[in-house]
């Protein structure tokens, strides 16, 4: 090369412009919940592929968690051979115990999110409509095995679900009446161009019109706040429940049993003179 020329860059082509690395990116058309609730059960194969049965993408609808929605349970359920995570209830505890409790709960909440209308959005869980109900849940046993002494389907874990079910149906709804009542009062902006999550215009407008300002609405928020009372301790260590630490602490103690018993070699000898 003679002195002075200059080198030609790795990332020039060869008429000497720049290559574009950037990735690009590409929108696909957006399919709002109303549209994709008018999908009966019957054009659905199994509920937790709703979305892809029906044609619809879900980078641009109601906000759950996004694109990567549902990919860690896929990635575990992949690494347990397509066998369903195992999770496990008690009489003792009446909720979800092991390592894996605090991972249905997360699945029953984003199908709650997922798959229940806005429109027409229901005061609790006991008056969704079966049809959803039996939607939400088939779409959490499809990842999950929720066992009572290794048998699924027991009273108590139907009881279980539906109990944990109510608990993240009102969560949900309070989130949503917290952010609106912080936008409206004490942010002072227009509630209604600021949607809780990216929800559709339509959608967190009737929100507004039809639950928050329902005069209704305060007398029942008065009365379960009343009902519920006051408890001098928490619910939960963190993100797990009482009973999921406590039986995730026990697991492991059986654990650690089991294999200080496999490390055994069994010939009885102490180690002392004969």
């Amino acid at each position: 090369m003679a002195p002075g020329s200059k080198k030609s860059s790795a990332s020039s082509n060869s008429n000497g412009t720049k290559r574009n690395t950037a990735p690009v990116r590409v929108d696909t058309p957006a399919t709002t919940p109303s549209e994709a609730l008018t999908l009966t059960p019957s054009t659905v194969a199994s509920p937790s592929t709703r979305a892809s049965a029906s044609g619809a993408p879900l980078a641009k609808r109601r906000c759950v968690r996004g694109p990567t929605r549902g990919k860690r349970i896929k990635r575990i359920i992949a690494k347990n051979k397509g066998e369903r995570i195992p999770a496990y209830v008690t009489p003792e505890m009446r909720a979800f115990c092991g390592i894996n409790a605090n991972k249905v709960a997360s699945e029953i909440g984003t199908q709650i999110r997922w798959i229940c209308p806005i429109q027409g959005f229901y005061s609790s869980w006991n008056n969704v409509s079966d049809e959803y109900k039996n939607l939400i849940l088939q779409a959490v046993r499809d990842k999950f095995k929720v066992t009572e002494n290794d048998v699924e389907g027991t009273e108590l874990v139907e009881q279980v679900f539906n109990e944990k079910a109510n608990l993240l149906y009102k969560d949900w709804k309070w989130r949503m009446n917290d952010f609106y009542t912080k936008t409206a009062k004490t942010a002072g902006l227009d509630a209604y161009q600021h949607p809780f999550q990216k929800m559709p215009l339509d959608d967190w407008k009737y929100m507004i019109d039809h639950v928050f300002k329902d005069p209704k609405r305060e007398a029942r928020k008065k009365a379960g706040k009343t009902n519920r009372g006051v408890v001098p301790y928490g619910h939960t260590t963190g993100s797990r429940s009482f009973a999921a630490v406590m039986t995730i602490a026990a697991d492991r103690e059986k654990q650690r049993i089991a294999n200080e018993g496999n490390d055994d070699d069994g010939n009885g000898d102490d180690g002392g003179n004969t």
